[in-house]
């Protein structure tokens, strides 16, 4: 039994798999592994530097594509995090506003209620009642 799972796990590491892009989340993205890459044997060190340097002037290109399309959807997000931050600061004013005009009439009702608990006093002494 351990044996046939032996071989079948190598089975799978010797198959042959598709190239995987490292950048698969940017759009157009190009880079692959480097062991997929063919490379000459008798390359001089200037090619070498060459094609280094290719690479490196591709994969920063890629990357200033990936941050740029990064820094887009922030933006994104920001102003509409903003546009929630607003409406969000408008209902609280409105809110503040409504509270405040409902604290006024509270105050007069308060008024009242103590204008209208004396006079009940008074009338339950000229009455005579024990409450």
């Amino acid at each position: 039994m351990y044996g046939e799972r032996a071989r079948d796990y190598g089975q799978l590491a010797t198959k042959r798999r598709p190239p995987v892009t490292l950048d698969s989340h940017i759009p157009g993205g190009t880079l692959e592994p480097m062991a997929d890459k063919k490379i000459d044997k008798n390359m001089s060190v200037e090619e070498l530097a060459q094609m280094s340097q290719r690479e490196f002037t591709a994969v920063r290109g890629e990357m200033r594509e990936g941050f740029k399309a990064v820094e887009e959807r922030f933006e994104s997000v920001d102003s509409r995090f903003n546009a929630v931050m607003n409406r969000m600061d408008a209902g609280f004013s409105s809110i503040e506003q409504k509270i405040g005009a409902l604290g006024e009439d509270f105050r007069h009702w308060k008024h009242d209620v103590l204008e209208l608990q004396g006079r009940v006093e008074r009338i339950e002494k000229h009455l005579k009642l024990d409450v």
